[in-house]
């Protein structure tokens, strides 16, 4: 349950793949099983490290080839996939007041709470102590 996201790598063989993807895909409104409601972003990779040998070395080169049926983040994705939890929505309410929240704080400049932000705060606290 809840927010996740995701990113997808393509290979093209040629640019007129590349620009007809993106026409098709950039801004393209995904739809889960849920009814929740997801906006797809095509972008160029800044820095694409893709090899460009044949498969076999590839395969060679990459220890995780093959290996998805025992990666502990696929198994828990199919158990999730068979097993849908049903969630509960949030009221349309809270959602709002949500958002209005946080819409005041970038008013105030305040800095956004987060797990990052409450360590350098700790760590600049107990740097001046």
């Amino acid at each position: 349950g809840g927010i996740s996201f995701s990113r997808v790598y393509f290979v093209f063989k040629n640019d007129e793949d590349i620009i007809a993807f993106k026409e098709r895909f950039h801004g393209y409104v995904f739809v889960d099983n849920e009814g929740g409601e997801s906006v797809g972003i095509v972008e160029l990779a800044p820095n694409p490290k893709v090899p460009h040998d044949k498969l076999e070395t590839a395969k060679e080169r990459d220890l995780k080839c093959g290996t998805i049926e025992t990666d502990h983040e696929y198994k828990k994705f199919l158990s999730e996939r068979e097993n849908p939890q049903k969630l509960d929505p949030v009221p349309l309410e809270q959602l709002i007041r949500e958002i209005d929240e946080k819409e005041k704080m970038l008013e105030k400049n305040a800095v956004q709470e987060t797990p990052l932000t409450q360590y350098m705060i700790r760590k600049s606290i107990r740097r001046t102590e």
